[in-house]
Formats: C-alpha cells, structure tokens, sequence
C-alpha cells in the first residue's frame, strides 16, 4: 500500500521533470560563471523544483475526467492511487514551499518564479484548452530555468541565450505532441480548443516538427559554445539518437514524449558534463 502511494505521488508531481529543472537552473546558474553555493543558490535550485510539483499535481486534478476518458491509466488519480483531496493538498503545499523559498533569493529571480507559478495555474484552468497558447506557456517554463539560475547567478551569457531558446522550441514541440495524445478527452472532458484539434493531428504534427528543426541549430550553437569535453560529447550524441528515434514515433505520441523527455534528459546530463568536468 505504501509502496503505490509512493508511486502514485511520483507520477502525480511528475518528479523526474522536477529534477532536470533543477538542473537546468543549476547550469544557468554554473555558465553565469558563479559557483559558490549559497543559502540563496540552494533555495533557487528547489523553488522550480516544487512549482514544477505543484504544476503537475494540479493538472492531473482538473484533468481527472479527461483522463478517465483517454484511459490514462498511466495516471495515478484514474487507477486510484491517489485521491484528487490527496493531489489538492500537494498542490497547495509545494506551491506554498516554493513562495516561502522565494524569500530567501533575489528580487528578479523571484519575480520570475512568481510570474510562471501564475501562469502554470492559469495553464492548468484554462490556459492548455486554447491552439498553440498552452503549448506556448509550458515551453517557457522548461526555457526559464536557465536564465532563471542566470539571474541567481547575476550574469545572463550568450550561452543562457542558446540553450534556453532550444529548450523553448523542443519544449512547444512536445506539448503539441501531448496534445495529439489528449485529444480525445481534451475535447469531450473540457471542450478544448486545442491545435490538433482545430486543425486535424497530422498537421499538427507537422507544426511540432517545424519546432523540431528550430530546435536543432540553438542546441547545437549552446553545446558546442562550452568547453569541450568528449565526455559531452558522446552524450550529446546519444540523446540526439535518443532524439531521432522519438521522431519515426510520431504516430504514437505517448511513445514519443516518452523517449523525447529521455533525450532531453540527456541533453542536460551532456551539458552538466561540459560545464563540470574536465575531460
């Protein structure tokens, strides 16, 4: 029983997302060529941590009845794992961890911490329901984090610049794709208006594609702008194979996510690698 529920609070908070953008953070904060860890830089590497939570646990809690109807069962609430009273309380305390924490950094790192819990709530109750918008949100809170470490660290390079607009354009591309996924609930549980379902899943596939190949150039400029490391390197190379094996999944959107969230994974591990070590 103990060991479901803690399943169950894992998948709800989505806690593997949770970690890379710790990590993301951790490299904005690393490339602003700041590395004394302070009270403040640790507090900054937990406050996404727990907004990301938060996020998560929400969207399963208004997203229960569509869930019910895509058969996710993948989804802790629709197997019964956990309770949307459950979920609520997660929700309504890792937001307030992250606003407490906020205290403790900057004035702009904070206002930006501030601004995408809003705008994650408001993704949640209606923002995700409208073409492109929702998408458009969720890629700016998986772009964030790197100026958001910058911003702890007080200096924002032309490296934060790259990697955050690669994560933007991979980070559209695969909301798109979960779109595709939901589509069916999404429509019937919370009438949304959702790109693929205004313009048909094919197509829109072949715009998440069109952010595939935006992506590709920044990725490449934000690597290989860092010192390089063969140890990077070779990781860098495998999640972009990680990366093109996700693609020939398109016409299974959940399989492709899935593979997609390993690749990017990867990536941050790769760039780790060329930030913090020495071969």
């Amino acid at each position: 029983m103990l060991k479901e529920k803690l399943k169950g609070f894992i998948e709800l908070t989505r806690i593997e997302h949770a970690f890379m953008l710790s990590l993301a953070v951790l490299i904005g904060y690393a490339l602003s060529n700041n590395l004394v860890l302070d009270v403040e830089h640790i507090a900054g590497l937990i406050v996404p941590f727990f907004i990301e939570m938060g996020a998560f646990a929400l969207n399963d809690f208004l997203d229960f009845e569509s869930d019910l109807i895509n058969k996710r069962v993948d989804r802790p609430l629709v197997r019964g794992s956990v309770t949307k009273k459950e979920a609520l309380g997660i929700t309504l305390t890792s937001f307030l961890i992250a606003f407490l924490l906020s205290f403790l950094i900057n004035a702009y790192a904070r206002a930006v911490a501030l601004l995408f819990a809003l705008l994650s709530i408001a993704y949640d109750f209606k923002l995700k329901d409208l073409p492109l918008i929702g998408n458009l949100v969720i890629a700016l809170s998986m772009g964030i984090p790197f100026v958001f470490g910058a911003l702890i660290g007080g200096k924002i390079s032309n490296e934060i610049i790259y990697i955050s607009c690669a994560a933007f354009f991979i980070g559209v591309a695969r909301e798109i794709i979960k779109s595709v996924e939901d589509m069916k609930g999404d429509l019937k549980a919370r009438k949304s208006r959702t790109l693929p379902i205004l313009i048909g899943k094919r197509n829109a596939l072949v715009v998440a594609l069109f952010f595939i190949t935006l992506f590709i150039p920044f990725s490449l400029l934000a690597f290989f702008s860092l010192p390089f490391k063969i140890s990077g390197l070779l990781v860098f190379l495998l999640a972009y194979l990680l990366l093109v094996k996700s693609l020939f999944l398109l016409n299974e959107p959940g399989k492709s996510r899935k593979i997609m969230l390993y690749a990017l994974g990867l990536g941050l591990l790769a760039y780790l690698f060329q930030v913090f070590l020495p071969f």
